[in-house]
């Protein structure tokens, strides 16, 4: 009984480390390299389950051949899991926009390390978004917009804050070329001023 609390100790605590380092890793690679870090998370709750059940056989029952049993089903369900997370990452079947444009999975959300409510990108930087289709290039300002930086006298102008996604933003055009500054130009006569305050 010793030795199978010991062996299921071990069993357990390389399964808390595994996920814990999948975590850590993710993390920190800002999900960059997200198969790695899901193979750790898979084979760390594998370990983890492993070494519950070997603590439980060891106060609950002697037999040996239910116990090679219950851990030859857990073997097989993870293998099978294995399997079908490598086929679906091969196959590209549930990729999102950021795997099919770039490769590779990120998180906006852990992008950019904000000390802000708001969503918006590191003030006083230089955005660049290259695709296979368009070059995206932006400065932004000390607010994180990609926007010239707004003067805080507004004189007579009307000003029109534009909040949205990246088609307000101008993802794929010229900071001139977006519907925001297009607004401006068509409404000029009207001392409109507007501010793109999309991302």
């Amino acid at each position: 009984m010793q030795k199978l609390l010991l062996s299921s100790g071990i069993r357990f605590s390389e399964g808390l480390f595994l996920v814990l380092a999948s975590y850590e890793w993710v993390y920190k690679m800002n999900f960059s390299f997200l198969f790695i870090g899901n193979v750790m998370l898979l084979l760390g709750i594998w370990a983890l389950l492993e070494g519950l059940i070997l603590i439980i056989f060891a106060f609950t029952s002697k037999n040996r051949e239910k116990r090679k049993r219950v851990l030859g089903t857990l073997s097989a369900t993870f293998i099978i899991i294995f399997i079908v997370d490598i086929a679906i990452r091969l196959t590209g079947v549930m990729n999102i926009y950021s795997e099919n444009a770039d490769g590779n999975y990120f998180s906006l959300a852990q992008q950019e390390k904000l000390n802000s409510w708001y969503w918006v990108h590191t003030p006083n930087t230089r955005l660049m978004n290259q695709k296979k289709e368009f070059l995206f290039d932006r400065k932004t300002n000390s607010l994180g917009l990609s926007e010239k930086e707004i003067r805080k006298e507004k004189g007579d102008k009307v000003r029109i804050l534009a909040i949205g996604d990246s088609f307000t933003e101008g993802v794929g055009t010229s900071y001139h070329d977006s519907w925001v500054k297009q607004m401006e130009v068509r409404w000029a006569r009207q001392h409109v001023e507007t501010i793109n305050a999309g991302i």
